[in-house]
């Protein structure tokens, strides 16, 4: 065997080291985030039950919170991201390799369309996020398409119509600019929706 072969062999044996090591990681750190999970998880279904256990009042309270209010998931994320860091997220792990081209939406004409928006924009145009959040949506919707739904942290829903997703899961984490995926032709329907009301488009961004 001359120089150059050893050399070679060298360095297969050096990649398959780290590509093994890198997939170690991934293994354990998805079993530690799978397991703290299901710990929090146990965890408030015992304390629900004992708060039902313990009284009516209680009782009315935690099926007030749950059944009748509207809550936000993007919410909740970001408080635990704040206080405990971004070791766990609601849905998919954060994930650094997705599209962000930090580019403005941009759009030729707008008109009202149902209880939002029709924007004429480029043929399959690529999409960003508007608002960080996470998507609680993904499948089809009368009238609009194909449909992404985002909750953002302020509790609105923002339905990104006509949209052939990308890489883009159920309840990924997606931070502000993040490739959502690109129109089905040159429309796109935005609306935005909060407590099961729609919000008017032109408003609540020029707020936000």
């Amino acid at each position: 065997m001359d120089e150059k072969e050893i050399i070679m062999n060298v360095r297969k044996k050096r990649e398959k080291y780290y590509m093994d090591q890198s997939s170690n990681k991934k293994v354990s750190h998805y079993i530690s985030n799978l397991f703290t999970r299901v710990l929090l998880a146990t965890v408030m279904l015992l304390i629900g039950v004992i708060v039902i256990k313990g009284s009516e009042e209680g009782k009315s309270l935690l099926e007030k919170t749950f059944f009748t209010t509207n809550i936000s998931f993007a919410k909740i994320s970001s408080y635990y991201d704040k206080y405990f860091g971004n070791g766990i997220v609601l849905g998919e792990e954060k994930e650094d390799d997705k599209m962000v081209f930090n580019e403005q939406l941009s759009y030729k004409e707008k008109e009202d369309y149902l209880n939002g928006v029709k924007l004429t924009v480029d043929e399959n145009y690529l999409v960003p996020s508007l608002k960080s959040g996470i998507v609680v949506f993904i499948g089809e919707k009368d009238n609009l398409g194909n449909v992404l739904i985002v909750q953002g942290v302020d509790g609105c829903d923002i339905w990104y119509g006509n949209i052939n997703v990308g890489d883009i899961k159920l309840y990924d984490y997606i931070e502000s600019g993040i490739l959502l995926g690109e129109t089905n032709g040159n429309f796109l329907y935005i609306m935005v929706q909060k407590n099961g009301e729609y919000l008017n488009y032109d408003e609540y961004f020029e707020e936000s």
